[in-house]
């Protein structure tokens, strides 16, 4: 009893701190469920946009962008629903998926992107279930955006005409390039490339390039100059 007496109300306050700070870190760490959920079922994705989780599917609905999300299993700013999805599904008009938005979903392994118009750097990256996917409405796909999909078998995107660098990488199980056809994109943070009618490649910018690891590179390998 002594002691407690003794303890300046300055260091009680220390201490009564501490274990508060204790106690919300637990109660953080029981809410953030192993998939990187927080347990919720349905909520806001956009301005204008929300989702809902049923069993393993999820439906975004509305229109407009996805929020930005970040690569940090651990951030405050990644999607609510977690890794826990089997299927994802889109209703609405002119949807752009936002980065990271499903990146890890290692049990995806069906995306219907229409009516997705663009789809976010790293947006399907190591979804290592997905085994092909169709963007039917997109014309333009970000960085890395399914890199690492190793069961990847096919991609069709016809309306694209704006590709990052690394979008397929590493992506072992296609059948085809899909990027077959295309003339401009992104081959570095800071590097666009163009490939005329001709057959001539145009790179222009600065800064390194980027590595395609077993993506291949966009513009194939039919370039004259």
């Amino acid at each position: 009893m002594g002691y407690f007496c003794n303890i300046k109300s300055s260091e009680i306050w220390r201490i009564i701190a501490a274990v508060a700070a204790v106690i919300m870190a637990a109660a953080f760490a029981i809410a953030l469920q192993s998939d990187g959920s927080d347990g919720a079922k349905s909520g806001t994705c956009g301005d204008d946009l929300i989702w809902e989780l049923d069993g393993g599917h999820l439906t975004i609905s509305g229109s407009g962008p996805m929020y930005a999300y970040d690569s940090d299993y651990y951030s405050v700013h990644k999607p609510r629903w977690g890794t826990r999805i089997t299927s994802v599904s889109f209703e609405g008009s002119a949807i752009s998926i936002g980065d990271n938005a499903f990146l890890g979903c290692t049990s995806l392994a069906s995306a219907d992107l229409f009516p997705v118009e663009s789809v976010g750097d790293s947006a399907f990256r190591n979804c290592i279930s997905l085994k092909s996917v169709s963007m039917p409405s997109a014309t333009s796909v970000g960085d890395r955006a399914f890199g690492n999909c190793t069961s990847l078998k096919s991609a069709d995107l016809p309306s694209v005409t704006s590709i990052g660098y690394g979008t397929f990488a590493d992506c072992t199980s296609l059948k085809s390039d899909p990027l077959a056809g295309l003339s401009a994109g992104k081959c570095g943070d800071d590097l666009e490339w163009r490939l005329d009618g001709s057959g001539n490649l145009t790179i222009s910018g600065s800064g390194p390039m980027a590595d395609y690891g077993n993506g291949g590179v966009p513009w194939g390998t039919d370039i004259k100059a």
